[in-house]
């Protein structure tokens, strides 16, 4: 069984989702992770991420002084908002993660249409994987194999006459 976690390793993902996040030239700014960061954030829509520099914890030396690994990504309808109450430990999986870890930056770009910061959302986790992002089928699926794949296939009619009759 092969499941995957963490930044894609699928370039066809890298081609055609990473391309379109770069096209859309979302502008991204950072501001620390700290209660009082959160003036500086506009009190628009947007998504969001919050990372961990490795140079702080690895080198200061290339190539550790240029990646900021996204430990959860997110959107939200106010991104000042969203970000106090991940800040103020609202949240457990960010809360535990601040407990950790100094030094965390909060980056985020304003995109005030909601379709669009469903999809960007959706594809950065598929991206990057974040390890504290909550598993969202919807967005991500755990897929695997185990043996060879069978290919099962039913009439029409056999499919939707069992739909809203099954006593299980």
């Amino acid at each position: 069984m092969t499941v995957r976690r963490g930044f894609a390793v699928e370039i066809d993902t890298w081609k055609e989702q990473g391309v379109w996040v770069k096209n859309q030239n979302l502008g991204w700014k950072r501001v620390n992770f700290l209660r009082n960061a959160g003036v500086n954030i506009p009190n628009k829509g947007g998504v969001y991420a919050i990372c961990l520099p490795s140079q702080r914890y690895i080198s200061n030396k290339s190539p550790w002084n240029c990646w900021s690994m996204p430990m959860y990504i997110g959107r939200s309808v106010n991104l000042r908002v969203r970000f106090s109450d991940h800040v103020k430990g609202n949240y457990s999986t960010t809360r535990d993660l601040a407990l950790r870890f100094k030094g965390l930056e909060f980056w985020y770009s304003v995109v005030e249409d909601p379709d669009l910061q469903g999809q960007l959302e959706s594809s950065l986790i598929s991206l990057f994987g974040p390890p504290t992002n909550k598993v969202q089928p919807m967005l991500h699926p755990i897929i695997g194999t185990l043996g060879t794949p069978i290919t099962i296939s039913l009439p029409v009619e056999e499919l939707s006459s069992d739909v809203g009759n099954r006593e299980d």
